[in-house]
């Protein structure tokens, strides 16, 4: 019989609605042995409010300030430390969780003494679609593969499945705090973003395990499907150049991520979008002044005015490309004869220049949350934001000739690294 007390820290931040939710499903844990406990960063929703007034119980730690998902979670940390308790269970604030969830990360780790983290199979709220089973990291090409990201739950439990990874989202993320305390808490510095995934390359580079039962699931408002904004455009880039600088082999690695990320830059302002571009830039400037922590800069980035109602685009028979399937966005919106296509997460090249080809010589529309290829060689580029929609009308032929010549910049900075 499992015994191990937990300690479920859950950090919040104006996500009232959310919270609520979560802390409901809570209520029908097959694991009675655990605290809960909700570290709010400073919310004006009255998310505090609500929370005594519906799950009384809970214990509650007032952040004087918004110190990020990574200063946060430590305030919860340090907590289960105070209170030694064996496990703590970190847990965004939107998601939702499996009653046999916990069940199955506790036993995971009681039984597999050299693991310090295992982490649960989270899906895309409302569906059986996979966000992650874990990560692991491509040295090579500088990014995250997200496990099985994409594809259908197997719903059948199975205690060989356990998968060994190189990181587990702090979005549902058991810990054993004994290692906490031997290697550390999560750096708060990373504030947002990147900071799970050096958090377990950390704790794996003592010889210790890092895990994912699939058995375990919760369901999350996955953030890669959200509209996009600048500052997490300016945390996911800052902090990407800090992970791979502590933790590549390569010296190669960094000076190819900063030639890419100044050529983001120079296509965000060539469209326009220029809080985006201030963001890239902030990102970069702070990285190279190792200045970390809080966007200190975010509150003098750039009001930008654009174009919001889809109505505006002219009646025509689109091509329309999707990076992901936004919901509503692709079936209700744009005239009736549209044809429709959401891009798989395995694009091959015959398919990338197919599509790349139907986009340039015909009528077409390219939607995303973040600049993708597609939206520079469509006729309306459609950009979401968390005001809404931003649209961009597209010069294709102007836009393959910036290409063609920004392409031969990074080719000639390359070169002169070398």
């Amino acid at each position: 019989m499992q015994t191990s007390k937990v300690a479920i820290v859950i950090v919040t931040w104006n996500k009232k609605a959310f919270v609520l939710e979560l802390l409901d499903s809570l209520q029908h844990l097959n694991y009675p042995n655990h605290d809960v406990i909700v570290v709010d960063n400073c919310s004006t929703d009255q998310t505090i409010d609500a929370i005594l007034e519906h799950f009384p119980d809970t214990i509650i730690i007032n952040n004087p300030e918004n110190t990020g998902g990574a200063g946060g979670f430590n305030k919860g940390l340090q907590f289960a430390q105070d209170n030694e308790y064996p496990y703590c269970w970190l847990l965004d604030n939107d998601v939702i969780v499996d009653k046999d969830a916990l069940m199955y990360l506790v036993d995971t780790l009681d039984h597999t003494p050299d693991a310090s983290i295992c982490g649960s199979q989270i899906l895309i709220n409302g569906s059986e679609i996979i966000q992650e089973c874990g990560g692991n990291i491509n040295w090579r090409k500088s990014n995250v593969i997200l496990n099985k990201h994409g594809q259908i739950r197997v719903i059948e439990p199975s205690p060989d499945t356990i998968l060994e990874v190189d990181y587990c989202a702090a979005c549902s993320m058991l810990v054993r705090m004994s290692d906490v305390n031997k290697y550390g808490k999560i750096d708060p510095d990373m504030f947002i973003f990147w900071d799970d995934i050096e958090w377990s390359t950390r704790i794996k580079s003592y010889g210790k395990q890092v895990l994912c039962n699939p058995n375990s699931v919760v369901w999350h408002h996955f953030n890669g499907y959200k509209p996009s904004t600048a500052w997490r455009v300016y945390y996911r880039i800052r902090n990407k150049f800090y992970f791979f600088n502590k933790y590549s082999k390569s010296k190669n690695t960094l000076p190819l991520l900063l030639n890419i990320y100044e050529e983001l830059s120079v296509l965000y302002k060539h469209l326009h979008i220029y809080d985006f571009a201030f963001a890239v830039d902030s990102a970069i400037f702070d990285f190279k002044n190792n200045i970390r922590g809080k966007w200190q800069m975010q509150n003098i980035s750039p009001q930008v005015s654009f174009i919001s109602e889809i109505d505006t685009i002219p009646l025509n028979n689109y091509f329309v490309i999707y990076d992901h399937a936004y919901g509503s966005l692709n079936s209700n919106s744009f005239q009736e004869n549209t044809t429709h296509n959401v891009i798989s997460n395995q694009l091959t090249l015959t398919t990338l220049v197919q599509t790349l080809f139907r986009l340039t010589f015909q009528p077409s529309i390219a939607v995303g949350n973040q600049l993708n290829l597609f939206m520079l060689f469509s006729n309306f580029a459609i950009l979401l934001v968390e005001e809404g929609t931003r649209i961009i009308q597209n010069n294709k032929a102007k836009n393959l000739l910036f290409i063609s010549y920004r392409l031969g910049v990074f080719v000639w900075k390359r070169l002169i690294a070398k």
